[in-house]
Formats: C-alpha cells, structure tokens, sequence
C-alpha cells in the first residue's frame, strides 16, 4: 500500500504487521482502542490520487465500554462493504504483559470477535484475524486462547523500517480537536456584513426594472444581469441563488490560489457573505456537488437544477477524491469560524462531506454542532440519524 503519492510502496508480508501499520493510518498510538482494520487494497481515489485502504474502524474504549452491543454494532456498520481480509485489534496500553488481562477484559473482546466474523465471514469469506496489543507484547487471539509474542519482533520487521523511513511519526495519543470559532465581535461582524448582503442583493432583484443610472458601478452591473435573468422568467428566488452562487464561485476560485488562501481567511466580509449565501435555497446544494464532483465543468452560478441533480446522484455513488473534498472542508471550516451562533450551514456541509468522505468521527463533531445552533435544520437531522444507525455512503456499499 502507498500511504501517499510521494513514498514508496509499503508491502505487510503478514497480518500481524497490521499492528505496526495501524498507529501511522490512525495518525496516534491506540492506547485503549479497539480497532478494525480491512487490508485489501480498494485502488485509487475517484481523482487516482490517493491509494484507498479500508475502512478503518477505531473505538475508545475509554469512553464506550467493551461488551455484546459493540460487537453487534460494529458488525452491521460493517457489513455494507465487502471486506474479504481484516484485522481486529484490542489496544490495552495499561498491560505490559497481555497474559496477565482480565479475564472479563478478553471474554468481552472474544464476543466482539464473534459478532464481526459472525457477520462477514459467512457472507464474504472474510479472513479475520484477532489481535491483543500492551505495551511490551502482542499476541494473537484464536479459538479461544490467546498466543503471545514480544513487541520487539514486530518492531524489527521491515516494514516498520520503511515507516519511519517514509517520515511517518504517529503522535501518542488521540487528538481531540475543537472547532474553531472565531472571537464573538469577528463573528458579529461577518454576520452583519452577510445580513446587508443578502438584503441589497434582495433589493437589487426587486428593483431590477427601476433604471439604474448615477448607482455604483458594481450595483449597476448586478442590477442589469438581474433585469435581464427577469425579462427572461427567472424568478427572484432563482436570481437569489445565483448570485450567491457566483460569490460562492469567486470565493472557491481564491481558496484555491495559494497566494490568495491566507488572505481569505482573515477576510470577515468574504466569510460572511459565503455565510449568508448558504442560507438560501440552492447553494447549499451546489456546495456540496462541487464537494463530491472532483471536475467541476461549470461555474455553480451557471448548474441547471437538472445538471445539480444528476450530478448529486452519481457523485454520491462515486468515490471521493480525497484532495478536493479535503480542500472544499478547509474552506467550508474557515466559514464556520465565523459564522453565527444560531448558523448551522457550513457546520452541516461539513459534516455531509465528512460522513460521505468516511471520516464519521469528524462528521459527528460537526454534526452535533450544527444541532446545537439550530436542531430543526434538517440535513443535520438526517445526518444525526445516519450516524446514529450506522449509514455509509452509497459508495462504500456499492464498490
């Protein structure tokens, strides 16, 4: 497997190496985890930028205790993909020596095994194999006893030679990132500014027919493509959305230049009317197709309402591009940061993205954000209720 397009291939001769691999995918040490990882290779991403290899299941189980449920739950969320090699990892950190576990500790994670073979392996073939890692020994679990091995033979395997070699350092423990939210008066002002924005662009679909000599220059040219959207049956709401659309199309165009980036991120009045824009019936949407269509043909201030549904209907079935939706969720956080206490719009598009991209644990901060701001908003809703039930994407079900 290829970590990433720069480094050279890395080759597990067994399964066990899973164990030295697992630390640099998660990104951090397991310390008390329980991790489920699938070994064959799924090729490359929708753009054939990145090598896929999954899913990656971890638990903490300092905050989800090991029993029946778990292993049930784990094996219908991963039941939808057609996993044929896979290995099932208990992390116990506070043992040295694994032979000395809790007895209680191994027979809850022998159920938990049987309830993931249980599932995949009469429906796939599935090659399951378990594993108890401490902090100086490993050992495999089969059949009820449990073999045990010193860590140092695994760390003197070649491919954890080539690990470090590739300059991959997993950190020591879980990050647990906040989202970050800009100060109260940076947020109050970008709200201000989208809140006149969306009213002048009202006002300027409105007045669309009033002539429009002696304005502002910029106000004058909106207003005359907006006479013209309306002379020719475009209703308002319609001349709403693309003109959101458009800032959206502008906005997109700076994230994307490097030399521009920085600066968007300070830009209070970008953000605020990239805010404000979300709002509106439509955007959102196409938001969200240019996050699951990695080559965007057209401009989004420019995508029919029938072009939007095709393409939200085979971008969902497709695999994502890992560094464009990456690149959109960057965007989409920097706009989050300033948004309002009662905006749940960038919040949801995150967590969308996130959920369809595989990263449910990201999509479920995001998620219970957007709850917090506005519990009626329904994308964050449904979302709430996918991750509750265990949804994947239609991607991942249909590979």
């Amino acid at each position: 497997m290829a970590l990433d397009g720069a480094m050279n291939t890395i080759t597990l001769h067994s399964p066990e190496e899973a164990l030295v691999l697992i630390p640099h995918l998660l990104g951090y040490t397991p310390s008390n985890h329980l991790v489920f990882l699938a070994l064959e290779s799924w090729g490359e991403d929708a753009a054939g930028t990145r090598s896929c290899l999954g899913p990656i299941v971890s638990v903490d189980l300092n905050e989800n205790e090991m029993n029946n449920d778990m292993g049930i739950a784990l094996g219908r969320a991963l039941s939808h993909a057609a996993i044929r090699q896979a290995v099932l990892v208990y992390y116990c950190s506070d043992v040295e020596n694994i032979e000395r576990l809790p007895r209680e500790h191994l027979a809850a994670f022998s159920s938990i095994v049987g309830d993931v073979g249980g599932v995949l392996e009469p429906r796939y073939g599935t090659l399951l194999k378990s594993y108890v890692v401490g902090t100086k020994s490993w050992g495999i679990w089969e059949e009820g006893s449990l073999t045990s091995s010193d860590w140092s033979d695994l760390q003197s395997r070649p491919v954890a030679a080539a690990l470090v070699f590739s300059g991959s350092a997993p950190h020591s423990s879980a990050p647990r990132p906040e989202i970050f939210r800009r100060p109260a008066p940076a947020r109050g002002e970008a709200v201000a500014i989208g809140e006149r924005w969306l009213g002048e662009i009202r006002r300027c679909g409105e007045d669309a027919s009033v002539s429009v000599t002696g304005a502002d220059p910029h106000t004058t040219g909106r207003r005359r493509r907006a006479a013209g959207r309306r002379e020719s049956g475009v209703g308002l709401a319609a001349e709403l959305t693309a003109q959101a659309c458009a800032e959206w199309d502008r906005l997109i165009a700076r994230w994307l230049d490097p030399q521009a980036r920085d600066e968007l991120i300070n830009d209070v009045a970008a953000c605020g009317r990239a805010n404000a824009a979300l709002s509106l019936v439509g955007v959102r949407d196409r938001v969200l197709y240019y996050g699951i269509t990695p080559s965007k043909e057209q401009s989004l201030s420019e995508l029919t309402e029938m072009a939007l549904s095709r393409g939200l209907a085979r971008g969902i079935e497709s695999r994502p591009a890992v560094d464009h939706v990456e690149n959109l969720i960057g965007l989409l956080d920097v706009c989050a940061s300033y948004a309002g206490d009662n905006d749940p719009y960038a919040l949801s598009c995150i967590g969308y993205l996130s959920w369809w991209y595989g990263q449910n644990t990201v999509a479920a901060r995001y998620v219970k954000a957007a709850l917090a701001a506005d519990d009626t908003y329904p994308l964050a809703a449904l979302l709430a209720d996918s991750l509750a039930a265990m949804v994947t994407p239609a991607w991942l079900r249909r590979r």
